[in-house]
């Protein structure tokens, strides 16, 4: 098994976003295809339960959820929320969060891009995001990548 990461760092940014809105971090897609199974969110303000962690594929302006997981904890303001997750990933997808309350951090330079729309895109088939260009999210995944063992049968 090979480890994946995904997105940014949780590390303090220099603005903030979320509330009400999904984003999605165009900075470190899915290095691999398997599992994520933590996510690692920085706090500007306290949210988080039914804030909705995603894993988007798509292009453009146009992404579509491939899986997502309900938090139940909350996130602080001004610390790192871990959250235990499973979720499906495919090398090349992006992290995405949907803040139904409060603010998470980021940084307004440095990265390659936040796609953000109003509302819970995690649902509901493919969604059109508008880019802030440069930005990142001060969000991480990781995981690993799942070995399928397929039985070799012999016939004589």
């Amino acid at each position: 098994m090979a480890a994946i990461d995904i997105g940014g760092s949780a590390v303090n940014g220099d603005s903030y976003m979320g509330n009400g809105y999904t984003c999605l971090d165009l900075t470190n897609p899915a290095n691999a295809s398997g599992k994520i199974t933590s996510v690692s969110i920085y706090g500007n303000s306290d949210y988080g339960t039914k804030g909705v962690i995603g894993v988007f594929y798509g292009s453009g302006n146009s992404w579509t959820c491939r899986d997502y997981h309900i938090m139940t904890s909350q996130v602080s303001a001004g610390t790192v929320g871990t959250i235990t997750v499973d979720l499906d990933v495919q090398v090349g997808d992006i992290l995405g969060l949907y803040c139904n309350s409060g603010w998470f951090e980021l940084n307004t330079t440095g990265g390659s891009g936040v796609l953000y729309a109003v509302g819970n895109k995690t649902i509901g088939g493919a969604a059109t995001f508008s880019l802030n260009s440069g930005y990142t999210m001060r969000m991480s995944g990781s995981g690993e990548t799942v070995v399928t063992f397929i039985p070799q049968i012999t016939i004589f």
